[in-house]
């Protein structure tokens, strides 16, 4: 929608809730800085009148014809497609009540009352949410378990992430 603003767009999701850009600021020509909000989908498609919703589920795609089908039987036809189901994380140990993956704002809360009590968790990953996680939480100590060679390897570089660490170390 935002590219091809006159184009209609149809998001079909199962959940009553989307998350939407907003607040968007290009800083340059490639590197923009937004803010992700939960939105109720509804009032996300008051404000933009070229997409459309459906709550549903998706069950098939027929690729030669063009069509998905929902759970409710619902048939839309469409010209371009775009598959986003979200990522699962790859957990250490499924089944283990003490092992969390985090994705989403559900996790996350899920992830801030299992820490109420802790003394000590185990950070397993490198990524923004790893990054993001070993900064913010506090008064508990966190043992920060990476594959790379130093830590945020994604975003930055060892010098940068040296610095970092530093400031982590700093902060206990």
């Amino acid at each position: 929608a935002f590219l091809c603003p006159d184009k209609k767009v149809i998001l079909i999701t199962a959940s009553p809730l989307i998350k939407a850009v907003t607040n968007i600021v290009h800083i340059s020509k490639t590197l923009c800085q937004f803010d992700v909000k939960e939105l109720e989908a509804d009032k996300f498609t008051d404000s933009h009148p070229t997409i459309s919703m459906c709550q549903d589920t998706v069950t098939s795609v027929d690729t030669e014809q063009c069509i998905v089908t929902t759970a409710t039987g619902k048939q839309i036809k469409y010209k371009k497609l775009s598959i986003c189901t979200g990522a699962s994380p790859k957990l250490i140990a499924d089944k283990n009540p003490f092992v969390l993956g985090i994705r989403d704002t559900e996790s996350v809360k899920e992830f801030q009352e299992k820490i109420k009590n802790a003394r000590r968790i185990v950070v397993v990953g490198n990524g923004g949410i790893a990054t993001e996680l070993v900064h913010e939480v506090k008064g508990v100590e966190i043992i920060w378990a990476i594959k790379d060679k130093h830590i945020s390897a994604t975003f930055v570089d060892p010098g940068a992430a040296e610095f970092f660490q530093s400031k982590l170390l700093k902060n206990q």
